[in-house]
C-alpha cells in the first residue's frame, strides 16, 4: 500500500508495512552507535583471525611439551591431543551463527551473542584440553592475544548497545502492539468465516467446520514449533549459565562458611536467571559478593582445587556476560509472548468450531456468541492501532493512520 497524506499531515500505512515502517525509524534514532558498532565488529572478526593464525602457527610448532611442573603427564598422549586442540578451534571460529538483521540494534546484538557464545565454547575446549594448554604454556601469547582482544570488542560492544537499551525497549513496546494488531487481524478474519458460514446455514456443515478445524490445528502446530525453539534456545542459554557458574559453588559455600554474618552468594547462583533477570539492584549486590570472592581466592584465603576454572566463572560474570545472557533471555521471551497469543487465539477458535460442531441444535445462540467475540476482537485491535500510533509519535514523531 502507498503511504498516502491524510488532512491531519500524517500518512496512511498498512498494517503489513508497519514493521518495516518501525524498523527504519528505530534505526534512525540510534544510527549514532551505528560507525563504532561496526568497528567492534570488525575488530571483533579481527580477532578471530588472529585465532586462526595462532592454530596454524601452533600447528607448525614441534616443540616439546614441557611437563615439569605437571603433577600428572602423559607427553605420548599431550602431543596426540594438541591438533585436536586446534581442530576443535578451528570449527568453533568457523561456525556459522545465523545473524538477527531486521535493524541495526538486533544486527549488532546477534553479532556480539554469537561472539560471546564462541568465547564460552573456547573457554569449554580450553578446559578439556587443560594438559595441552600447561604443557605448551609458553608457546601460546598468540591465542591469549586474539582471545583477550576479542574480549575487549565483545565488552564494549555490549557497552554500546547497553547504552541504547531504552530506546530497545521503546522499540519493543511498539513491536508488541504490531504483533497483537496482526494477532487481532487473523482472528478476526477467521472469526468473520465462521460467522458467514453460520449466517449462510453452514453451521451444519460438519465437513466445512472440520476443514476450519483443522487448517487452524496446522496454524497451531506451526506455532508452538516456533515457541518450542524458542524455548529450547531460553533453556540453552540457561543451562549455559549453571554450566559456567558450576565451578564457583565449592569456593562460594566456602567463603560464606567462613563469614559470621550470612553472605547471600549462593541464594543467587541457585536461581540467577530467576533471582538476577531485571533486577539492577541484585544485579549489583551478586557482583559485588563475587569481586569479594575473587579476592579472597586470589589471596589464597580461599583455597579450592578448580581454582583456574572459578576464577573464569567470576571473570564471566565480572566482565558483564551474565547481564547479556539474562538480557538475551529477556529477548527471547518478549519474541515468545505474541507467538504465545497467537496461538491461544487459534485455541480459541478451535474450541469455537467444537462448540458449534456439539451444539448444532443451539446454532442461534452461537451465532449470537461469534458476535460478541467478534466485537470484542475488533475493540481489542481498535485499542491495540490507537496505541501503537501514539506510541510511533511518542517515541519516533511520526503521525501516521494505520489502514486495517
Amino acid at each position: 500500500m502507498l503511504l498516502m497524506p491524510l488532512g491531519s499531515g500524517g500518512k496512511e500505512v498498512g498494517l503489513d508495512e508497519l514493521e518495516q515502517l518501525l524498523n527504519s525509524a528505530f534505526d534512525s534514532k540510534i544510527s549514532g552507535i551505528n560507525a563504532k558498532a561496526s568497528s567492534l565488529v570488525k575488530g571483533i572478526d579481527d580477532a578471530k583471525a588472529l585465532l586462526l593464525q595462532a592454530c596454524d602457527q601452533f600447528d607448525m610448532n614441534e616443540a616439546a611439551p614441557d611437563t615439569e611442573y605437571m603433577r600428572i603427564a602423559n607427553t605420548k598422549q599431550i602431543k596426540e591431543q594438541k591438533p585436536l586442540y586446534t581442530a576443535g578451534l578451528r570449527r568453533i571460529i568457523g561456525l556459522e551463527r545465523q545473524a538477527d538483521a531486521k535493524n541495526l540494534y538486533s544486527s549488532y546484538y546477534s553479532r556480539l551473542s554469537s561472539a560471546r557464545s564462541m568465547m564460552d565454547d573456547i573457554l569449554k575446549i580450553n578446559n578439556k584440553f587443560r594438559p595441552v594448554l600447561e604443557a605448551y604454556a609458553n608457546h601460546l601469547s598468540r591465542f591469549r592475544a586474539g582471545f583477550s582482544t576479542m574480549g575487549r570488542y565483545v565488552k564494549e560492544l555490549n557497552a554500546r548497545l547497553g547504552s541504547r537499551a531504552q530506546d530497545f525497549d521503546e522499540y519493543k513496546r511498539v513491536l508488541e502492539e504490531i504483533e497483537k494488531m496482526k494477532t487481532f487481524d487473523d482472528e478476526l478474519a477467521s472469526l468473520g468465516k465462521i460467522s458467514a458460514d453460520m449466517a449462510d446455514g453452514k453451521s451444519g456443515d460438519t465437513a466445512e467446520q472440520e476443514k476450519d478445524a483443522e487448517e487452524l490445528a496446522k496454524r497451531l502446530s506451526v506455532k508452538m514449533a516456533e515457541i518450542n525453539e524458542i524455548d529450547r534456545a531460553i533453556g540453552d542459554v540457561k543451562a549455559n549459565i549453571m554450566h559456567i557458574l558450576s565451578p564457583l559453588d565449592k569456593a562460594a559455600r566456602k567463603y560464606e562458611h567462613g563469614l559470621s554474618s550470612k553472605m547471600y552468594l549462593t541464594h543467587y547462583m541457585e536461581d540467577p536467571v530467576g533471582r538476577l533477570s531485571g533486577s539492577d539492584e541484585a544485579m549489583k549486590e551478586f557482583t559485588k559478593l563475587v569481586s569479594a570472592l575473587k579476592k579472597e581466592i586470589e589471596e589464597s584465603r580461599i583455597v579450592v582445587k578448580n581454582r583456574i576454572e572459578a576464577l573464569q566463572a567470576i571473570e564471566f560474570i565480572l566482565r558483564g556476560d551474565m547481564l547479556s545472557f539474562l538480557k538475551e533471555i529477556e529477548l527471547l521471551e518478549a519474541k515468545s509472548r505474541p507467538l504465545g497469543r497467537e496461538a491461544d487465539s487459534i485455541r480459541g477458535l478451535i474450541r469455537e468450531i467444537d462448540r458449534a460442531q456439539a451444539g448444532k441444535r443451539k446454532s442461534a445462540m452461537a451465532a449470537d456468541e461469534i458476535r460478541g467475540r467478534l466485537e470484542r476482537v475488533a475493540a481489542a485491535r481498535e485499542s491495540a492501532t490507537r496505541k501503537t500510533e501514539e506510541l510511533l509519535e511518542r517515541y519516533y514523531k511520526m503521525q501516521i493512520k494505520i489502514a486495517l
